[in-house]
Formats: structure tokens, sequence, C-alpha cells
């Protein structure tokens, strides 16, 4: 959700697996679609809270990545689009966040994002990360509660996660 120019999809593709890449900008969509031609990401137009056209495609899903996203969803919209990405998930998903809580700019506003929000999620463990938060949330997988150093996740040295760096 939130591809952009398709940096965290392409990587997910060269890792061998299938992507929709959700983009409601249709500058940055139309750029990831130049940059990363292959026919194993596909692009398409939705924003959260509503995700209607996601929905639509009748698919579920292993992952869910929202790097640098949720931050631009308004605060009455939260509950929602939760909700619709939890539908989106297979079980034993994951659902991958990255927030940030600076900055935001007149045309796309930020609000604020608590660890208290995020935990509220049943079974969702946030991981804070240089002024971000990495949140994992699995259904039907167990987690542990509470608010863990980025160490405690694990990444792999032959194929370096680019949204997980510090």
């Amino acid at each position: 959700m939130g591809a952009g120019s398709g940096r965290d999809a392409a990587w997910l593709v060269s890792l061998g697996y299938d992507v929709v890449a959700a983009e409601p900008a249709h500058g940055m969509r139309r750029e990831g679609q130049r940059r990363h031609a292959d026919p194993r990401l596909r692009w398409i137009d939705d924003r959260l809270p509503e995700l209607g056209a996601v929905h639509r495609l009748g698919l579920a899903f292993d992952l869910i990545l929202l790097s640098g996203v949720w931050m631009h969803v308004r605060p009455p919209d939260r509950p929602r689009a939760f909700r619709k990405l939890a539908t989106l998930l297979k079980p034993g998903g994951m659902l991958l966040m990255t927030v940030r809580n600076a900055g935001g700019e007149p045309d796309r506003p930020m609000w604020e994002t608590s660890a208290g929000e995020i935990e509220g999620w049943r079974g969702a463990t946030a991981y804070r990360s240089s002024g971000s938060w990495l949140v994992t949330t699995s259904w039907g997988v167990p987690t542990s509660n509470g608010p863990r150093s980025r160490s405690s996740f694990p990444t792999t040295e032959a194929a370096p996660c680019p949204f997980c760096a510090a």
C-alpha cells in the first residue's frame, strides 16, 4: 500500500514474489511502472482507508507492506483502514508497517502515531527504530506483546531489506 515509485515492490519481486503495488498518486504509479516493468509486479490505483480496487481483485496476501504510509491516514479513518488491511491477509499473513512522526507537507499532512495505538491492535508487535516503527501483525501466529528493539527483528544478509534499514 502506498507503493510510491516501487523500490520495495521491486525488491520483493527480485526475491521471487508476485506483488500487487497499490499507489494512489498517478505520477508515482507511472514512474514505478516505468522503472520496474515486470510481469510479477501489478500496479493498481487505490488508497487507504477504502482499498476498493484491491478488494475487488479477490486476492488474499501473505504480506502487506506499508512503508511511510500510515501516518498519512487520518486518525478517524485508521480503524476502518486497519480492518480493510486485516481482511486482505491470508491466515498467518503479516502486516509490516514503518511509521514516521515528523514533517509533513501542506498537500500531504501527517498525523502522530503512538505505540499505544499500534499495540492496541490484536496481535500487533511494534519494533522501535530510528524514530520509526516497524509493526508486525500476524493473525493465527503467536506474538509477544510490547515494543522491542529492531535488533530482535530478523533480516537476512543475502537479501538486505531496504525498508528495514536504520
